[in-house]
């Protein structure tokens, strides 16, 4: 299922660790100030101040924000380098077909995976708070807006950002060999994990092991960041999907 021509990392560019800092600094400082965004958007949409129930529509609607924000940002930090996301993968693929079959495929492992992985992190820590989805049961409006979120929006913003930006950052600052793309990794699943840090424990873990497994997808289908922009937004639907029954 995998692309076998791509099971040895792709070389970097020459090490810029400065710049690479900078970079990795200034996306956490996008995802802090689309946070910061959110938060004004929802209280001025509904005087809510602080953590709120997606059971509304219009609170759900405000997460939005956050690709609104966080894109441009890291947009303009790739021109500024001379760059742009075709640069980490996200480019028109060759062959439509086996593009398609391979993206149902890893679509799908990514969903059984998570559905395991998420059993597994509940078991190891029980005292987890609940999802945060299953305040969309019985609220179809929200459910329906969050779903058009989840569709393209949320796996977009974290796969450009996470897998295409911090991971080809951290990489080339180690030098862009094997050993550089492991680290990368295993580093952006962590900072991935970290960015869901208000859902407990328990979310960062389940988040950095799903990490994980985005980052080895990217890499082994030739770094293609639309098969893991789909693989995500797929599982994330689905989570949300499963919300109606």
């Amino acid at each position: 299922m995998m692309d076998k021509t791509a099971t040895t990392p792709i070389p970097a560019p020459p090490r810029r660790i400065g710049a690479g800092l900078v970079d990795v600094a200034l996306c956490l400082l996008a995802y802090l100030a689309a946070a910061a965004a959110q938060s004004a958007a929802m209280t001025a949409l509904t005087g809510v101040v602080g953590p709120a129930s997606l059971s509304d529509p219009r609170i759900v609607a405000t997460l939005f924000v956050v690709p609104l924000i966080v894109l441009p940002i890291l947009t303009l930090v790739l021109w500024a380098r001379g760059e742009s996301w075709s640069t980490f993968g996200l480019s028109r693929p060759d062959d439509l077909g086996r593009f398609t079959r391979l993206a149902v495929g890893v679509s799908v492992l990514t969903i059984l995976f998570g559905y395991a992985w998420g059993a597994f992190v509940r078991s190891t820590l029980p005292d987890q708070a609940p999802s945060i989805l299953a305040a969309l049961r019985g609220h179809l409006p929200a459910l329906l807006v969050f779903l058009a979120y989840t569709i393209l929006p949320v796996g977009l913003v974290e796969e450009l950002s996470v897998r295409g930006l911090l991971m080809n950052r951290i990489a080339r600052m180690l030098g862009g060999g094997t050993s550089a793309w492991v680290v990368s990794v295993v580093g952006a699943s962590l900072l991935f994990g970290l960015l869901h840090a208000s859902r407990g424990l328990g979310g960062v873990v389940f988040a950095a092991g799903m990490g994980v497994l985005f980052g080895l997808i990217y890499l082994r289908t030739g770094r293609n960041l639309w098969i893991v922009v789909i693989a995500h937004s797929a599982y994330d639907s689905a989570k949300v999907i499963q919300q109606l029954f």
